[in-house]
């Protein structure tokens, strides 16, 4: 463990000095540009180019790669790498990235751009920047509450019978273990209700409404897009928090 500990700082010190080298080296630069994807990352090395987002960027740059070296290289297809999509896809998750200091945002979009990359989501691929924008403004707070809802309802019946008593969206809810969530994640009762909000607003959940006996509202069902996220994307470990100042 320690080796790999040792290893990831040396790569991020290296990183960052790379950072300052490029934006000194116009030549290099320039012979950047004229690669496939120089563009890009001219673009993300210039933009983001203060300090303190230098070694977000870094850090961003490492996960990144981490994510990526668990996809075999069978399975990234080469061909969406040299489009437009992936290009919006790259800038757009580095930008999320790097207005952060929560590591588990960070490998969160991380992980939707990999997925993106993968050739068995070539279907579910047009959603990525969808979910990029989805996560954007969430907190370890909201993923930890999302993770759990999604482990209770990813199989989510694709039809529901208001008039039946058993197959009802309040039903499926309850039944998988809705009641226990709060304390399962350790909110108090404003947090949970602001992380709720947030995942809602996010389009991940939706309120359950309907004429259902003693029901007051405050209970939420999965959205068929957060259900066809694939497992993977928010299969993370949450606590690993960074350093930082912003949201």
């Amino acid at each position: 463990m320690g080796n790999e500990n040792n290893k990831l700082e040396k790569s991020n010190e290296l990183i960052r000095r790379g950072f300052g080298y490029y934006l000194d080296n116009l030549e290099l630069r320039n012979t950047i540009c004229q690669t496939e994807i120089g563009s890009v990352l001219d673009f993300l090395i210039t933009s983001l180019a203060n300090k303190f987002q230098q070694q977000r960027l870094a850090d961003s740059m490492l996960i990144f790669y981490e994510e990526l070296e668990l996809l075999r290289e069978t399975k990234i297809d080469k061909e969406f790498l040299k489009g437009e999509e992936f290009l919006d896809l790259f800038i757009k998750t580095f930008d999320n990235c790097v207005r952060t200091r929560h590591r588990e945002r960070i490998r969160l979009n991380c992980k939707i751009l990999v997925g993106a990359i993968s050739i068995d989501n070539i279907r579910e691929r047009h959603s990525a920047e969808d979910f990029l924008s989805f996560v954007a403004d969430l907190t370890p707070t909201d993923i930890m509450l999302g993770l759990k809802i999604y482990q209770q309802q990813k199989n989510r019946p694709t039809h529901f019978d208001i008039e039946s008593k058993d197959n009802t969206e309040l039903n499926f809810v309850v039944n998988n273990g809705w009641h226990n969530l709060q304390r399962m994640c350790n909110l108090g009762d404003v947090q949970f209700r602001i992380a709720l909000h947030k995942l809602s607003t996010a389009g991940l959940i939706k309120e359950i409404v309907g004429m259902y006996n003693n029901y007051t509202g405050g209970l939420y069902l999965i959205t068929p897009a957060f259900q066809n996220a694939n497992d993977p994307l928010f299969n993370i470990r949450i606590g690993d928090s960074g350093e930082g100042n912003s949201a």
